[in-house]
């Protein structure tokens, strides 16, 4: 098969729109959560700026600039009602796409890690092992 027989085969496009599927019914799930909360808006508007934007490197003062708060207070006020840091959020986002990353696609640990928006592959590994209690690499093996 030629690559452009490949990236257009049957398969590959039902697979494809089943991975849309499942993002999309995800994220509407994810938002009745959240409304379900009684959250701020602003935490509610943060939320969804971070799932849209997580493979993008971004600081906390550059999202509070973006809203219009402090960087100190809007991270107060985003623990307080979520129950987790700003970036602990982000990270969760982060590794979650990494996995699925990691799982479906040939992609390196350095290209999982840049993909999902972290700035560097070994705290990537760090946030993984903290958060999944095994290495990418040990994911990967497990699959």
């Amino acid at each position: 098969f030629s690559l452009e027989e490949q990236l257009h085969s049957p398969l590959l496009l039902d697979y494809t729109v089943s991975l849309l599927l499942l993002e999309v019914s995800q994220e509407h799930l994810h938002t009745q959560q959240l409304s379900s909360r009684k959250l701020p808006p602003v935490v509610l508007s943060i939320c969804e700026w971070i799932r849209g934007n997580y493979y993008k490197p971004f600081t906390v003062s550059e999202l509070a600039d973006l809203f219009g708060y402090q960087p100190d207070y809007l991270s107060s006020l985003f623990k307080k009602h979520m129950e987790i840091s700003l970036t602990e959020y982000t990270n969760r986002l982060r590794i979650e796409a990494s996995k699925t990353l990691l799982a479906n696609y040939h992609v390196t640990i350095k290209e999982a890690a840049y993909s999902c928006g972290f700035p560097d592959e070994k705290y990537f590994m760090k946030v993984f092992k903290k958060f999944e209690g095994m290495t990418p690499t040990e994911y990967k093996n497990t699959l």
